[in-house]
């Protein structure tokens, strides 16, 4: 009986400040996909904690690509929680009129590119419908 190797792709992680990150630029997932994914790298959807990570990652990261993070407000609409720690969200940074929860569907967290004129910061979040493709980020403490 032949055995066949299980196919593993060499993911890059590249320390930013005090954490790893891999930032996927070629893959858009769902919300959902994207934590499985990180998982699988052994690596968490990225975890914003101050404003001091969100300089760093935001230096690092596409211009105009938008990324999931680990938040969302699926259980209690307006509650925002970190899917890897459970706990409120220690850190938002919302867009202008956001979070909005258009349609009533919106409740996961990306990065994005404020468009605005009147936007103060060239990054901001959004709430959009977790079942959107887009890119994402996963963070690891070590590697």
């Amino acid at each position: 009986m032949k055995v066949s190797k299980v196919f593993k792709p060499i993911v890059k992680f590249e320390k930013i400040g005090e954490k790893y990150y891999h930032i996927e630029n070629k893959e858009r997932l769902n919300w959902y996909e994207a934590v499985s994914r990180c998982r699988s790298m052994e690596a968490n959807l990225i975890s914003l904690q101050n404003e001091e990570e969100w300089k760093a990652i935001t230096k690092q990261i596409r211009h105009y690509n938008k990324y999931w993070v680990d938040i969302n407000d699926e259980a209690t609409e307006g509650e925002y929680i970190s899917e890897s720690t459970g706990e409120e969200a220690p850190f938002l940074k919302w867009s202008v009129e956001e979070p909005n929860n258009s349609k009533g569907v919106e409740n996961c967290v990306q990065m994005r590119e404020s468009y605005g004129l009147f936007d103060e910061t060239p990054h901001s979040m959004n709430d959009v419908e977790c079942t959107s493709k887009t890119f994402f980020i996963c963070e690891a403490n070590e590697i």
